[in-house]
């Protein structure tokens, strides 16, 4: 397999999958609590079909990373 001068495989993809959520709720004035999740997932594949059944099937099975920040903030006084 031939390789290029930036060292990836011509014959090769990559395959990601990005997603965020932020919720934010604000309980009092000036007091809010603030939920962020975030999903990743990227794989290369080394031998890509060329259908779509192929690219899209294995997407969920590849490996993945998830985050999760919890912020709050509690205004005090007037």
């Amino acid at each position: 397999m031939p390789v290029d001068w930036l060292g990836a495989s011509p014959d090769a993809a990559e395959r990601t999958l990005n997603g965020n959520v932020v919720l934010r709720w604000e309980y009092r004035p000036g007091s809010f609590f603030t939920l962020v999740c975030n999903h990743q997932r990227d794989t290369t594949l080394l031998d890509p079909t060329r259908d779509l059944r192929g690219t899209f099937g294995g997407l969920f099975g590849d490996p993945s990373s998830n985050v999760f920040l919890i912020k709050t903030s509690v205004r005090i006084g007037v």
